[in-house]
């Protein structure tokens, strides 16, 4: 008998796929462990799964996607500052508008998770520094302020 090695598994996916494939070439085999007609016994089928699951593996995976897979995500980098009571500043304890170059905002609902969101700064109001989602385009539709880690208070246009 021939001894044979699995290719080399670099990353969960290959290893989730390779296992996969083995699955489904294993399946004409009883649970029983006797063969059907016509059907390879559990060391053939082993044997095809080795030679075949690199071929597979891969030809399916781009090239640097497992590099890519094993990376965490990275996280937005925090605030410089974290508002964690907008009551001590004077404009909001009196529950006058976060004024965005000349437009009155809101606060709108709770404060809301911003996991994975990443925010740029683009200015400040009354020492309170505001936050847009990267990307966003002026006339902003929100813009938020900190007020606990990863935690943002959406403020939204005052319409009128």
């Amino acid at each position: 008998m021939v001894s044979r090695t699995l290719p080399s598994l670099r990353g969960a996916r290959t290893w989730t796929g390779r296992l996969l494939i083995l699955g489904l070439l294993a399946g004409p085999i009883g649970c029983d462990g006797r063969t059907t007609a016509g059907a390879r016994t559990t060391a053939d089928v082993a044997d095809i799964a080795v030679d075949s699951v690199g071929l597979v593996a891969d030809i399916a995976v781009p090239a640097g996607a497992e590099a890519e897979a094993d990376e965490e995500p990275r996280r937005p980098d925090p605030p410089a500052e974290i508002y964690y009571d907008l009551t001590a500043f004077d404009w909001y304890r009196r529950a006058e508008p976060l004024n965005v170059a000349g437009r009155p905002y809101r606060p709108a609902g709770k404060p809301e998770a911003g996991l994975a969101r990443r925010f740029e700064r683009v200015g400040e109001y009354q020492g309170v520094s505001y936050y847009i989602e990267e990307g966003t385009d002026p006339p902003y539709g929100a813009v938020f302020v900190p007020v606990a880690p990863r935690y943002w208070l959406r403020f939204v246009p005052v319409e009128g």
